[in-house]
């Protein structure tokens, strides 16, 4: 997914980032992708309007390909989610306004607006989840996919 900077059209374009030269994995939903390199180092980019993106409101506005023409807020380049630098990931998911990212110690992180949702850790009431947080009290062999637009947990 790209966008045209003169008129905010969202048209598919080719990533050309060398850091996404290796990708084992895909995931995209509602105007927001990630990128999973085969390094296990996770990569987002398009809507950022509602945290999905895993990065801090100040590195949305300071990075390249940045948009910002009301009320959409967007970036078009893919940005490391570097709050998980000091995890392998294996898997990630999106479904509309949140993320989620699992790792090999079978730890699971997500982001963005939980939409009235209560995940376990998270409060739906606290709104938008800018930066991965750590889903707590998941048994052991559980992960997390999306499908139909939510995030499922599941037995691995």
């Amino acid at each position: 997914m790209g966008v045209r900077a003169s008129s905010l059209e969202r048209v598919p374009s080719r990533l050309t980032s060398t850091a996404l030269s290796s990708v084992a994995l895909v995931s995209a939903c509602e105007g927001t992708s990630l990128a999973l390199t085969n390094d296990g180092v996770l990569y987002s980019w398009g809507d950022a309007r509602f945290g999905q993106l895993g990065l801090s409101e100040q590195a949305v506005q300071q990075a390249p390909g940045y948009v910002d023409a009301d009320p959409f807020r967007f970036v078009s380049v893919p940005q490391r989610v570097s709050a998980l630098d000091e995890h392998r990931i294996v898997g990630a998911a999106m479904a509309p306004c949140t993320a989620a990212a699992w790792t090999t110690s079978g730890a699971c992180f997500v982001w963005g607006l939980p939409e009235n949702r209560e995940l376990p850790g998270i409060s739906a009431s606290a709104g938008v989840q800018h930066l991965p947080a750590p889903l707590k009290g998941l048994p052991p062999g559980v992960s997390v996919c999306a499908v139909s637009g939510l995030l499922f947990l599941a037995k691995s």
